[in-house]
């Protein structure tokens, strides 16, 4: 760490509260501090928490890489910029409603990635943030606001400005208000002022678009944890608009005056009023005779599922999620193609087929040396290799189930739908049978298909399920061991599954391997980064309504992947992870 003893400060840009931000130079390059100064600030709890965030890197947010007391001041420097305007300065500029847009977009997408992270800011305010010199707004006291109001030893002398009290402890609690701390930032940079308190609600502008208004409404006078999920939505919301105010640019008269009536009027309530009372009547128009009126696709390509669902739903569109898109080079759970495509003339109501990325798929194979059969497969999972094959290959100097070599081989870069087979020993007197096809089956006959043709399960059930609303019926897309291959009766290895399914998903208890008793049983549900350990008295509890009701409760209020393992006795009887 450097000595920011060594830090020259040139000039204070601006203080707030506690903090100052000064411009200064540190080893002959520019730099950027923040600067605390409390007697009430805890310094050893600050540089804990300080170390743990070093590394991390946000979008839209310049992260502090310094941290030293220098007399009497808590120093941060920030690197990463040199250029910038202050967010303040910049709204006092005027900019276009565009250019607006896009700050805000950026901003919410600061909070987006934090949260994402499950870290929060504390105290959200305008000079949270600077406008780059590439237009863009980037966060820079994170995490100089959240250590300060962290550690402050006498919470009760604080002051506070914010219209929502003090920070919360809960962390929960803090990212809802950094929710609604942002919501107010953003309606003062479209509006130019703060909406007021009417009643106790805030009353947002009608000068606002209709369902960007609907979302802000619910984030400032509501307070449950939905809100959270009100942030995509308004980046969403935002980048439709940006659109539409690029697109009015080139339209006709009607749509200059539009704009015209957005950015000049504005000031005007009274006149703003009668223009939107206008508006409003045009729309009753538009609604009782032309609503089936054609509205282009948008373009969602490389989008979050939540920002470019936003997006299509604003147009009016309707959403089938088709299934996931495995040959992309894009992130998971990034959309990658619709149908129709973007630019396409759609009437609204009609529906819009989506395909998400599964991740761009790259992984090294590991080596399987000292590790038994069932456990190196297991090994392969947690690395997300599904394996495709085993050879069996016959001798007297091995012992059944041992791994003689990989196809490809170990350290290999094993690339999109490249098969991995595994070569296998087994004795020559071991009796091998052809392992049968589950073509056209669910897992449940799979099982007594096996039972029927006389093999043995020792092993446990693993699957991966792919949850569709347009899939009745489950339907199996991978099986391992394959179709064909020559193995022994006695299946000391796990059974493989990936499956497509209704989203309507029920335990079904013939799923489980023949060999689990009307014991106890463990059940693990892991889901985000929480975790959830159930025990059922005898293996029947799994079919009781409560534990089926908990599991839909799970699976629709969180974002996938959800998994859920099912033990006996401390041995794997089954897991499912649900993407």
């Amino acid at each position: 760490m450097q000595n920011l003893a060594e830090v020259k400060i040139i000039k204070e840009l601006f203080r707030e509260h506690q903090f100052r931000f000064y411009k200064g130079l540190l080893a002959n390059k520019r730099v950027f501090v923040w600067a605390v100064r409390s007697p009430d600030f805890s310094w050893r709890s600050a540089e804990k928490r300080f170390h743990k965030l070093l590394d991390k890197n946000m979008p839209n947010i310049l992260t502090l890489r310094h941290f030293a007391s220098y007399r009497g001041e808590y120093r941060f420097v920030i690197d990463g910029t040199s250029e910038f305007k202050t967010l303040k300065s910049w709204i006092n500029l005027k900019p276009g409603y565009s250019e607006k847009l896009k700050i805000c977009s950026s901003i919410l997408r600061s909070l987006l990635g934090l949260h994402s992270q499950d870290f929060t800011h504390c105290w959200i305010t305008e000079d949270s943030f600077i406008i780059d010199s590439e237009g863009n707004a980037c966060m820079i006291d994170f995490p100089v606001k959240n250590m300060y109001y962290s550690s402050v030893l006498k919470k009760d002398q604080i002051k506070s400005n914010s219209l929502f009290g003090l920070p919360p402890k809960d962390k929960t609690r803090q990212k809802i208000f950094d929710t609604k701390n942002i919501a107010l930032l953003i309606v003062r940079i479209l509006t130019g002022s703060v909406p007021p308190l009417v009643a106790g609600k805030f009353l947002i502008p009608r000068s606002l678009n209709r369902d960007f208004s609907g979302a802000l409404n619910k984030i400032l006078n509501e307070d449950s944890e939905d809100i959270l999920q009100n942030i995509p939505i308004l980046i969403g919301r935002i980048e439709m608009m940006n659109e539409e105010e690029d697109s009015l640019k080139k339209g006709s008269l009607f749509n200059y005056f539009s704009i015209f009536s957005r950015k000049y009027l504005e000031p005007f309530s009274r006149i703003l009023l009668t223009v939107a009372s206008i508006w409003a009547s045009f729309e009753v128009i538009y609604l009782l005779g032309f609503t089936q009126i054609d509205s282009r696709v948008p373009n969602v390509i490389g989008q979050t599922e939540s920002i470019g669902f936003s997006k299509l739903q604003s147009k009016g569109f309707d959403i089938n999620v088709v299934g996931f898109e495995d040959e992309t080079n894009f992130d998971k759970g990034l959309i990658v193609r619709t149908s129709p495509t973007a630019g396409s003339s759609l009437k609204k109501g009609q529906l819009i087929d989506v395909w998400i990325s599964s991740g761009y798929f790259e992984n090294i194979i590991p080596d399987f040396i000292d590790l038994d059969f069932d456990v190196y497969v297991s090994e392969l999972i947690k690395n997300n290799i599904w394996p495709s094959k085993i050879e069996s290959i016959r001798t007297n100097q091995f012992l059944d189930w041992e791994i003689k070599s990989l196809d490809p081989p170990p350290g290999s870069s094993l690339s999109q739908d490249q098969d991995i087979v595994l070569n296998v020993y087994f004795l020559e007197d071991t009796d091998l049978f052809e392992f049968p096809d589950f073509q056209n089956l669910n897992i449940g006959n799979s099982l007594q298909l096996l039972k029927d043709k006389d093999f043995e399960i020792n092993g446990a059930v693993r699957t991966k399920r792919y949850l569709e609303g347009n899939v009745n019926q489950q339907k199996i897309i991978y099986q391992f061991p394959k179709y064909q291959s020559m193995l022994p009766a006695l299946l000391h290895s796990d059974l493989l599954f990936i499956v497509k399914e209704s989203s309507n998903w029920s335990f079904d208890m013939s799923e489980l391997p023949p060999w689990v008793n009307d014991g106890g049983i463990e059940i693990v549900v892991k889901y985000g980064s929480e975790m959830e350990v159930w025990n059922e008295v005898i293996t029947r509890g799994l079919k009781k309504v409560s534990f089926q009701s908990k599991m839909n409760s799970i699976l629709l209020s969180n974002k996938k992947p959800v998994s859920i393992i099912i033990s006996q006795d401390g041995k794997l009887a089954w897991s499912s992870q649900f993407e």
